[in-house]
């Protein structure tokens, strides 16, 4: 199973609740502060292939619940960002990264940044669809050829 997973993709999975008043505030946060999306963009050294960032209204619409995905190819990759973070931890940009992590604990409810827990995919389980206005249209062609058939 180890080595197995050495090749398989992975997922970062973060999740932290913010009052509903703080989602403007949080999304300016991470799409424009450093540590952001932007840092991301222009940091090669990040492995993911994929960010993503859900939320969903809980407490009768007070409170959100935000989810943060980042998908990772694979083990080699996560261990080559984890040796780049160790370098990047002793240089000047690490204390306005810090000052990110600091902004977005300050807008949670838990009042800390969260910790992400790392998964693997199960690959054999995987299924990938074209998007759906492509599907639909297939969909469509198929019923009418149905039609045309009987």
């Amino acid at each position: 199973m180890a080595e197995q997973q050495m090749d398989t993709p992975m997922v970062f999975v973060w999740g932290f609740r913010i009052p509903k008043e703080n989602h403007d505030k949080l999304v300016d946060l991470l799409t424009t502060g450093h540590g952001g999306m932007d840092t991301q963009r222009m940091h090669p050294y990040l492995p993911y292939t994929k960010s993503r960032h859900f939320f969903r209204p809980e407490d009768g619409g007070k409170t959100e619940a935000w989810f943060v995905f980042d998908e990772v190819d694979d083990q080699a990759s996560y261990d080559a960002m984890k040796e780049f973070a160790a370098d990047y931890a002793k240089s000047p940009d690490a204390a306005t990264h810090q000052k990110f992590y600091e902004e977005v604990a300050a807008l949670t409810i838990e009042g800390k940044f969260p910790t992400p827990v790392m998964s693997y995919e199960v690959v054999e389980c995987r299924v990938e669809f074209q998007p759906w206005k492509y599907r639909a249209k297939g969909l469509e062609r198929l019923k009418r050829k149905q039609k045309t058939s009987d």
